[in-house]
């Protein structure tokens, strides 16, 4: 009702957050009634199909979301739609139909979200934020949803979305309105003998990439493409760093050990690049964020041994650690393993979603989980190149002199 909205636009200009909060219980209990006319996709929902599209390729959340229809929205929730999930075209959530209350692809094909704040559904938005759809999700031609609502003159709505979303969505929502379009750049690297690093990254990509993101993945490479990028391709003299700090602003690195602790066959050129850089007090990668993602096994005494010199020499080489490293044991029961990989996963998108700047302090120190290193010996090839590949062994022993030497009579 008009006078409804009146009393929410006047609670709220005045700052009166305890009306506000009761009028919007009042209406969340009119509006969570299921409307007759909602009945046959209702209980198509409980039957499972929550993710049959329409002809306009809108799926029920994202129409029910943008009609403002909450109470559909939320059993469609409670049957297993995904609150931040991409429309079927692969722009837009939920968030952003219920924001403009209109069809989704004239909302810009944005998330269930977008389309409720367009139309100054406050229920249904305020519904899909309690339900895990970000706040800071753009559209298409990327807008949030909390832009969207002011552009449409639903500033009570906004205010609304402020007040819910937690502090790092409404920093990256407000900050879109000063810059917007702008996404995380994100670079994932993998280092695998079995594959089992390669696989899990790869199901992470594919996961983020359905749904909607503040951030880019501009590419997925093994570490030894990344070292051929940088100019490396099997001479470590021949490096530029900078050139991830240009191209990413995020870099992902998830890889695991092979055999005494050494890296990956299709990992040793970067880690090469890494050592030598870090042993120099290079600042090359300030700017960057950086998270690994570790897999091994408790069986080998060098367990997480590369995982944890990744992560090391990223932070010594001026990145900054934007969680705490995940460490993936193969040889625990997998229930174990299931919930460390989620926990990594959830807080690298949560991160993704809202990056704080670069120069906040690291999220921890590279020895955690734990800091146990060893000892990478030189091989042959690399010996006759004279390329030092001794790095550092639980804090006691730096190659510093090895490494300088080496650099000195190479210039």
């Amino acid at each position: 009702p008009d006078d409804e909205r009146e009393a929410l636009d006047v609670a709220a200009t005045l700052g009166h957050t305890a009306i506000v909060d009761a009028l919007l219980d009042a209406a969340a209990a009119r509006e969570s009634a299921i409307n007759k006319a909602d009945l046959p996709t209702a209980m198509s929902a409980v039957a499972g199909a929550t993710s049959v599209t329409d002809p306009a390729k809108q799926r029920a959340l994202h129409v029910a979301a943008g009609a403002g229809r909450t109470g559909l929205a939320l059993v469609l929730l409670h049957t297993g739609a995904v609150a931040g999930a991409l429309d079927a075209s692969g722009s837009g959530t939920a968030l952003h139909a219920a924001a403009s209350g209109t069809a989704l692809h004239a909302a810009a094909s944005g998330t269930a979200l977008h389309a409720a704040a367009s139309g100054g559904h406050t229920v249904t938005v305020l519904t899909l934020l309690n339900h895990g759809c970000p706040l800071s999700a753009l559209d298409g031609k990327g807008r949030s949803a909390l832009a969207l609502a002011l552009l449409h003159g639903h500033e009570q709505t906004a205010f609304a979305m402020l007040r819910s979303a937690g502090e790092a969505e409404t920093l990256a929502a407000l900050r879109h309105l000063i810059t917007p379009g702008k996404k995380t750049r994100v670079l994932c690297v993998y280092g695998s003998e079995s594959g089992n690093a390669k696989h899990g990254l790869e199901r992470l990509v594919r996961k983020w990439k359905a749904a909607a993101t503040n951030f880019e993945i501009v590419d997925v490479l093994t570490g030894n493409e990344l070292a051929k990028k940088l100019g490396g391709g099997g001479n470590a003299s021949a490096k530029n760093l900078e050139f991830v700090a240009q191209t990413a602003d995020v870099l992902l690195v998830c890889t695991s050990s092979y055999g005494a602790g050494d890296p990956p066959s299709n990992m040793r050129e970067l880690t090469k690049i890494l050592g030598l850089e870090a042993s120099m007090k290079s600042t090359a990668l300030v700017g960057v964020q950086h998270a690994v993602l570790g897999y091994g096994s408790t069986t080998y005494t060098t367990f997480q041994n590369i995982p944890r010199l990744t992560d090391k020499f990223l932070g010594d080489c001026g990145s900054r650690r934007m969680t705490m490293r995940a460490e993936i044991d193969e040889h625990d029961p997998e229930p174990g393993n299931e919930a460390e990989y989620k926990r990594w996963d959830a807080d690298v998108f949560q991160l993704l979603q809202a990056l704080p700047p670069a120069n906040t302090p690291p999220a921890c120190e590279w020895s955690q989980p734990a800091g146990k290193i060893a000892l990478l010996e030189e091989d042959e090839e690399d010996e006759e190149r004279g390329i030092p590949m001794v790095y550092m062994a639980g804090g006691i022993l730096f190659a510093a002199l090895a490494a300088a030497t080496w650099y000195l009579n190479h210039q």
